[in-house]
């Protein structure tokens, strides 16, 4: 910088302030070399001169020093704001449990004779499902001993196979697994041999397929068909599991948390005395997304990094332990995929849409939405973890 400014040229900063990816807004890129599809993680920090939280770094300082020198007009800098107060609040214990069959029977389906993209639903007044996970549902399905399934289309971006209710898909652990069945970069060969307890005469099949964020593509299952056994199966139940604020913040039926045999919403509730920011630390879950008070902070997958942690702006938060009220007001913000309930005023504006409102207070409820290895407990910090 010091180069084109002495030169003398302009410069343009990207990026100057860090953000976050709420509401499955981020995007992806597509590279050469393997992985060849690679998903923006939920933390925009971007090692900018301000961080996600609006925090300043070295970098910024420098910043201010070197436009100061080569400014051809001196201007008075104005005092910086302070900083936002961060907390690491205490752990919360996970104390509810939804499963994916039972959120499923919360929801409209469309049946179909093969398989679609997500876009391509009769739902959202014809537009499609732009966000989240699909469900493509086979019922009453013989399953034999060895049986084999195969896509021989395309899987965007992440396929869950699972059997009555069972996943039989690995847990993520490599890199090199996305290779594999289920996968965006699965091999032409990739199958899945089910196991000996898939084996029955009326089976149910599911395979839940995870969106990891557009790049001028289609979601789901976008092409060719689903083999079991190199016969193609046909007469499908799709579910969209768009997960939008309104219907994560109306959930209930939840059960006391059971060893996890299959995707499925966890629940707990935070004790917060005073809203600050506040940093998740996702590092002992699987992969999945987290939801305070009904809006969607992200998608965490500390398995493949970088960031292990998810921003939680102090506006999310409510003073309380009271569980959550859904019909306290609502506010939109401009993602309609997201709906947020305001602690009683709302002073700092970190997220576009925001109006001061008052509302009654109430709890912190904080749900994840885990694929693979939910953990015991939430924990919260003050620094992020982004690589």
């Amino acid at each position: 910088m010091n180069a084109i400014l002495s030169f003398p040229a302009n410069i343009n900063l990207y990026v100057f302030h860090g953000g976050s990816d709420f509401c499955f807004m981020n995007s992806a890129t597509y590279q050469s070399s393997f992985p060849t599809y690679r998903s923006d993680v939920s933390s925009y920090d971007y090692d900018a001169p301000l961080t996600e939280a609006g925090d300043y770094t070295d970098k910024y300082t420098a910043l201010v020093a070197l436009v100061t020198q080569y400014s051809p007009v001196k201007f008075l800098t104005p005092q910086l704001p302070e900083e936002s107060v961060k907390e690491a609040y205490p752990s919360a214990e996970i104390v509810g449990q939804i499963t994916l069959d039972k959120l499923l029977n919360t929801l409209s389906s469309e049946s179909s004779t093969n398989v679609k993209a997500m876009e391509l639903l009769d739902i959202n007044d014809n537009s499609g499902q732009s966000f989240g996970f699909i469900v493509y549902r086979k019922t009453g399905l013989e399953v034999s001993s060895g049986s084999v399934l195969k896509i021989d289309g395309q899987v965007r971006d992440l396929a869950i196979v699972l059997v009555d209710g069972v996943r039989k898909t690995d847990v993520f652990t490599s890199m090199d697994q996305q290779k594999g069945f289920g996968y965006f970069d699965a091999e032409s060969d990739a199958q899945l041999t089910l196991d000996d307890d898939s084996v029955g005469e009326s089976r149910t099949l599911d395979i839940l397929v995870e969106n990891w964020g557009h790049r001028d593509d289609t979601k789901g299952i976008i092409s060719g068909s689903v083999l079991l056994n190199s016969v193609s199966i046909q007469d499908w139940e799709l579910f969209p599991l768009e997960l939008k604020g309104d219907w994560v913040r109306s959930l209930d039926g939840w059960i006391t948390p059971s060893e996890a045999q299959s995707p499925a919403m966890y629940r707990a509730t935070v004790d917060v005395s005073s809203p600050h920011d506040t940093f998740l630390d996702m590092s002992s879950w699987g992969k999945g997304n987290v939801f305070v008070n009904g809006f969607n902070v992200g998608r965490y997958f500390p398995a493949a990094g970088p960031a292990k942690t998810l921003y939680i702006p102090a506006p999310l938060l409510n003073a309380g332990t009271n569980e959550l009220d859904t019909t306290s007001a609502k506010i939109a913000l401009n993602c309609d995929m997201c709906w947020i309930t305001l602690p009683p005023v709302v002073s700092r504006y970190l997220l576009s849409g925001l109006e001061k409102v008052e509302v009654r207070p109430c709890g912190c409820l904080i749900l994840v939405f885990e694929l693979f290895t939910p953990a015991s407990q939430l924990v919260f910090r003050e620094t992020p973890i982004l690589g």
